[in-house]
């Protein structure tokens, strides 16, 4: 009986029986299966590579998502099950096709209500834990540093001075999550069924592929501005509250957010001022001179003081290689932003 036994396992691997419960054998497997359920003995084999499969399958879930009651009641049903089936066992044994097939039915049945209950179990705490053992990336620029780096899904970002940039090592579930504090400009790999998010603040911004800047520094408002496809703008109040969409964007639109008011902004924008601002030069387009001098402090790492409030909203526009000088920077701006200033040490003042 051994000897026939060591035959038949070698034959009918638990492999070739997991095949067989998902119909996925071939005609000459499927033919070698229930030659085999008509020999005496094949009911014990098939109950021990059961048993021994969901062994496997509950610790392997167990380790992947961790051990805990509900893991324990699954482990508790396995056992009940098989030590059920061990005193009918002998009643099961027949020379008929009919009862071996009907006996390899139960044992069917078993074994997909356990495994849909293992999945069930796996998707309920992936969504309670969220991802495992996830590592995360944080790419910072200090001021007057600039990077240019590409994401797991083959993204490109360009990250501004001052600026910080998080996103996981590898990106998991339906989505592409990165959280942005500063300024960047984004080039997304296409990918339709898996969007890709920007959270700036309160601010989310989602594509599917397309290329755009979001501008978020600490205490300043939200800008975002589309260069190429379409891009979703919402605004959330934490993070159990859903998403309201501010607006849907396209080529030279864009919007800006301001925290405070809880107000949004449209507008239109020269394109061509992200494609520069992306090869690394500094971009005015009719910004206030308070907007100017805060992005100049990040770049040259100088403190900017505007002696006269009033003179803080008014308007500046002017590209400036990132290469020149601050004071050749000044130069160039205080012509176009009709204001003067002085420089001492790496204080600047504006009149």
């Amino acid at each position: 009986m051994l000897y026939e036994r060591q035959r038949m396992e070698q034959k009918i691997s638990k492999a070739l029986l997991e095949r067989f419960l998902k119909n996925q054998c071939t005609r000459q497997e499927l033919e070698l299966v229930l030659n085999w359920l008509e020999k005496p003995g094949a009911d014990e084999v098939l109950h021990e590579i059961m048993t021994e499969t969901w062994k496997e399958d509950i610790e392997s879930a167990t380790e992947e998502s961790g051990s805990d009651l509900q893991m324990l009641q699954w482990k508790q049903r396995i056992r009940k099950l098989t030590k059920n089936d061990a005193g009918k066992r002998r009643h099961l044994h027949t020379k008929t096709t009919k009862k071996s097939k009907s006996f390899l039915l139960r044992y069917a049945a078993v074994w997909v209500a356990v495994m849909i209950g293992i999945g069930a179990f796996w998707v309920f705490n992936s969504k309670k834990r969220g991802p495992l053992l996830v590592s995360m990336v944080e790419k910072h620029n200090p001021y007057g540093q600039r990077s240019q780096f590409m994401l797991p899904d083959s993204s490109v970002v360009y990250l501004g001075a001052g600026s910080s940039l998080r996103f996981p090592e590898k990106f998991q579930g339906s989505t592409r999550e990165i959280s942005l504090q500063g300024e960047a400009f984004f080039e997304i790999a296409h990918n339709p069924v898996k969007p890709f998010v920007v959270r700036s603040a309160d601010i989310v911004t989602r594509v599917l592929g397309t290329s755009f800047k979001i501008e978020a520094h600490e205490g300043g408002p939200v800008n975002v501005s589309v260069a190429t496809g379409k891009v979703s703008v919402g605004h959330i109040d934490n993070t159990t509250s859903p998403i309201r969409t501010l607006a849907v964007l396209t080529t030279g639109q864009s919007i800006s957010w301001d925290k405070s008011s809880q107000k949004a902004i449209a507008g239109s924008f020269p394109v061509d001022d992200l494609e520069q601002w992306r090869q690394g030069k500094l971009v005015f387009s009719h910004s206030s001179l308070a907007n100017m001098a805060r992005d100049l402090e990040r770049w040259y790492k100088v403190e900017i003081r505007i002696k006269d409030p009033g003179k803080a909203k008014e308007k500046v526009s002017g590209v400036i290689p990132s290469t020149i000088s601050v004071k050749d920077a000044m130069n160039v701006l205080s012509i176009t932003g009709h204001f003067k200033y002085t420089i001492q040490d790496s204080i600047i003042n504006i009149y």
